[in-house]
């Protein structure tokens, strides 16, 4: 069954690549463990507007608390699609039959290797599922400051599936920095919130006065119908954000 693809209108243009990226067809590897229908870009055709999604969900069990940042707000907060520079590293890649729009063509294209040579710089690319963050996907990324170029993984298997490479502006504290999040609850006496930095390993206070469990107030507990902490003072569902 063909999915028939359709973009909100009043996407910005980076939105509106995103969502291409998102939703492009990566293709199906022998080293896929999804099955026929539960990659990520097969997946993401179902979805019709990608800012509706949670910019950060959780859940807690009652002694485990897992966080995910969703990679769409992530990646629509810290990039800004650059057009003249995709466009005109795709014509690079068409000049020649060799040259392929995956992470060794970026690194050629940014450091002008052509085969002959040994690169004319040290490129700087990596992918974030080598790195600790929050993330609900993966992507790579090469280093072209002040551009970044930027493919999304949307397959199962981590080593393949990758979206070709968009060019993007973007702020690279931001991009590099997925690991942050904030708890809060609506008391009384104000907001109350808790942040880590580390996805979660530890909390840091931004009040006193509580007694601590793991660093989580003991004032918030285990909801009883949902996988959710509620804090036993406002009665309200602690809510998770930047």
């Amino acid at each position: 069954m063909t999915i028939q693809l359709v973009k909100p209108k009043d996407y910005t243009a980076t939105q509106s690549v995103l969502h291409d990226m998102f939703t492009e067809n990566t293709g199906m590897s022998m080293m896929d463990s999804g099955g026929d229908g539960n990659r990520h870009w097969q997946r993401n055709q179902e979805v019709v507007d990608f800012r509706e999604r949670e910019p950060f969900t959780y859940s807690f069990d009652g002694s485990y608390l897992e966080i995910t940042k969703d990679l769409f707000w992530h990646l629509n907060d810290a990039l800004e699609y650059d057009p003249l520079g995709t466009t005109k590293f795709e014509r690079w890649v068409k000049g020649d039959e060799d040259r392929l729009n995956d992470l060794s063509g970026v690194e050629e294209y940014v450091t002008g290797y052509d085969n002959k040579h040994k690169f004319s710089q040290e490129v700087d690319s990596g992918n974030s599922y080598n790195d600790e963050n929050l993330l609900n996907q993966v992507f790579q990324y090469v280093l072209d400051r002040p551009q970044v170029y930027i493919a999304i993984h949307g397959g199962c298997d981590v080593r393949g599936g990758y979206t070709d490479y968009k060019a993007f502006e973007y702020e690279e504290d931001y991009l590099f920095d997925s690991c942050r999040a904030t708890l809060t609850c609506q008391c009384e006496q104000g907001v109350n919130y808790v942040y880590t930095d580390d996805c979660g390993a530890h909390w840091y206070e931004d009040w006193t006065g509580h007694t601590w469990n793991n660093g989580l107030p003991v004032i918030w507990q285990k909801h009883l119908l949902k996988d959710k902490l509620v804090c036993k003072v406002c009665k309200e569902d602690v809510e998770i954000g930047a």
